[in-house]
């Protein structure tokens, strides 16, 4: 039988009345928010400050001019804290609570006064003076064995200690803090490698592989765990940033990276951090913060951008270097694809382009396209350079990042050549700040030689040219037509290949038996006839100088992409004058196995090589290397005298006029000069129609 039910007394009835009142009783009258709160403002806000203090005084806040002692609440913005100015210091030195604009609109929102910490612009402090104890402690690891064998050559390491090597910060740091509005982690783990539009090079191990996340203006740091996260773009700010930092003398070559992230359904953000040696993992940190915790992100990244830096993330325009902190790295952000968009019924993200499977190109041209296009040569070519591409991914070091790079090395030039006195391990230690490096545990190398530094050239101008070829991957992605079709519709060019019985193959065929002087001559594979857009029509303007041959022009596969697309260029006014033997020009050869050498492959026997059209007019013949910038006086080309030439008589004029010195190598009447070959140099582009593309093999 169940029980009775008992009548309430007229207590009961008092503690159900009052329990009532404060289950149901959520938000606070609009007008008591922030009863009791004496405001102060410093800063520059999204509005003004006179209407921040009516917004206050309304929900019944107390204002102040000055920090006093009576402030309960300083709000302030990220520069203005990072400025440490008066109002700010005297709130750290009381102890007064330092907040966003954000805790005063996200509060008047929610109807209820929220916790400060959220919107606090000092928390993270202790968390930042971990972090950068644990960044010394692993370069300090780094160092100590640097140190120890620095007066004597390395000695080769077994096999155990370059998996060692790899582990550099498996060290424990593990850390996590949960709450309701933020939560933090902190890892360690060892080197990594990656695949086609991510930061590494070819994987080996497959079980290695890590893919890149790219949605909107930037790529996901591939090991940010979450693949529902985009990096945030509020159309003006990107919140991504990849700081470097080397010092050869303290043998320091480290990365951080910095990244803000919003859920790809707007639900929550994520500040994620990564820092460690150059090549390596690293370690990394991430605080999450819930779908009103915007404001709080930005802070956070804002405040470890400046405390990296020692700049502030919304002037990076005007960046400067300070002594001992991060140099920004500049990313193009021009060729990624729009910001994931949502399905307005079911939030999901826009289907990937399927590119049609139908390729109506002749069979030979597939593959060429896909010689020159193949992202794993680009990144052999990359690594054989020690660039870090397990950090900065293929193209998205931005063109004025790499003109940085010109500048330090025309600096290093001045030095070598006894103009300048400056230290050349300082400026070695910009270079590779400004340019990341990949040296595993071994101090960076100083630029001193002229080899060195041509080597570092060549590299520039292959990111350069890499940085075209990955835009054009970039924006073939959206195009449903056949992939191969896309590449080869955006390199503007036509390109046929020629019949083997034709007179034009056959001249050809015999230019390269008799120019080429190696002891095996290379496996012709396809050879094509190529026309660039508008290339015949500027070379109309140029026809006229006359003495037009057809000359050789040899490059690395990573180049042709970008050479067929934008044409032959000529070196930029910021590029040091080292290798430029009769200055910055467009270099030609009449001698096949000359230019060959231009042609170094990685890792593969395939590589391209030019005949072009030449307008040379009337030559300077020169004996002796001479730098210049144009031709020299009544003159419109350079023609460097070299000891062998093809026989002069034999040579095919074809019907447009070019003459072909397709003849067997002999010596020639010029002795006592500096070159072997002879040289071609043109110091206008528009004296160039290329008109021949070979693809060859060793």
């Amino acid at each position: 039988m169940p029980p009775k039910k008992r009548q309430l007394s007229q207590s009961d009835e008092e503690v159900k009345n009052t329990t009532t009142t404060t289950t149901t009783t959520t938000k606070t009258s609009p007008t008591e928010i922030f009863d009791g709160i004496i405001f102060c403002f410093s800063g520059t806000f999204s509005v003004t400050q006179g209407e921040l203090i009516k917004k206050v005084e309304n929900c019944g806040a107390s204002t102040s001019k000055t920090c006093t002692a009576k402030v309960t609440h300083l709000v302030s913005t990220v520069d203005d804290f990072k400025k440490n100015g008066s109002a700010v210091s005297k709130a750290l030195k009381s102890g007064i609570p330092i907040v966003t604009e954000g805790f005063i609109t996200k509060s008047i929102e929610a109807s209820k006064k929220l916790e400060e910490k959220d919107f606090s612009l000092s928390s993270s402090n202790d968390d930042d003076d971990e972090e950068e104890e644990e960044e010394e402690e692993e370069e300090e690891e780094v160092a100590k064995p640097a140190r120890r064998t620095s007066k004597k050559p390395a000695a080769k390491k077994s096999e155990e200690e370059e998996e060692d090597k790899n582990k550099l910060t498996t060290r424990s740091t593990k850390k996590t803090k949960t709450g309701e509005s933020e939560t933090e982690t902190k890892t360690t783990s060892e080197e990594f490698s990656s695949d086609l539009d991510d930061s590494s090079s070819e994987s080996e191990d497959e079980k290695n592989h890590i893919s890149v996340k790219i949605k909107g203006k930037a790529a996901n740091d591939p090991h940010f765990p979450d693949s529902n996260f985009h990096v945030y773009d509020n159309g003006k700010d990107v919140y991504d940033a990849t700081l470097n930092q080397t010092e050869i003398s303290q043998n320091n070559n480290k990365f951080y990276i910095v990244q803000l992230l919003e859920a790809d359904d707007g639900s929550s953000y994520s500040v994620w951090n990564r820092w460690g040696r150059e090549g390596l993992k690293g370690q990394s940190a991430r605080k999450d913060f819930g779908k009103g915790g915007l404001d709080q992100a930005i802070t956070l990244f804002c405040s470890k951008f400046y405390e990296k830096t020692k700049n502030i993330f919304s002037n990076r325009a005007n960046f400067k270097k300070v002594a001992g902190k991060y140099d920004m790295i500049e990313l193009d952000y021009s060729t990624d694809s729009d910001p994931p968009k949502k399905n307005k019924e079911d939030g999901a993200s826009k289907k990937v382009v399927e590119h049609k499977k139908e390729c109506s190109l002749d069979d030979r041209v597939q593959e060429l396209i896909k010689l020159i296009f193949d992202v794993k040569m680009m990144k052999r070519t990359m690594t054989e350079a020690k660039f870090d591409l397990k950090k900065m991914p293929l193209g998205k070091l931005s063109k004025n990042q790499i003109t940085k790079g010109y500048l330090v090395l025309k600096q290093i030039e001045d030095v070598m050549a006894g103009k300048s006195g400056e230290s050349l391990s300082t400026l070695s230690s910009r270079f590779y700040t400004i340019i990341p490096h990949a040296f595993g545990m071994s101090v960076p190398p100083v630029i001193n030689t002229n080899q060195m530094l041509i080597e570092k050239m060549n590299m520039l101008q292959n990111l350069a040219d890499i940085e075209i070829a990955t835009t054009i991957i970039k924006d073939s992605e959206t195009d449903e037509s056949n992939i191969l079709e896309s590449h080869y519709a955006k390199l503007k060019t036509n390109i046929e290949p020629l019949d083997q019985q034709s007179e034009e193959y056959k001249n050809i065929l015999l230019y390269i038996k008799n120019t080429y002087q190696g002891a095996k001559k290379p496996t012709i594979v396809n050879i094509f006839k190529i026309d660039r857009d508008g290339e015949s029509d500027r070379y109309k303007t140029k026809k006229h100088l006359g003495n037009r041959k057809l000359l050789w022009h040899g490059s690395r596969l990573t180049n042709y992409v970008s050479i067929i697309s934008q044409g032959l260029r000529i070196a930029p006014p910021e590029a040091p004058v080292s290798g430029y033997r009769f200055g910055k020009g467009v270099y030609f050869a009449d001698c096949m196995s000359l230019s060959a050498n231009y042609c170094r492959t990685s890792g593969s026997n395939d590589f391209c090589m030019l005949l072009g059209d030449v307008a040379l007019g009337k030559t300077a013949d020169l004996s002796r290397d001479t730098y210049m910038e144009k031709p020299q006086p009544n003159s419109h080309s350079t023609w460097a005298l070299g000891t062998v030439e093809p026989n002069p008589k034999e040579i095919f004029t074809d019907a447009e006029g070019c003459v072909i010195p397709y003849g067997q190598m002999i010596p020639s009447p010029h002795k006592g000069v500096s070159c072997y070959e002879h040289q071609y140099v043109v110091y206008d582009v528009a004296q160039v129609h290329l008109k021949y593309l070979l693809q060859l093999k060793n």
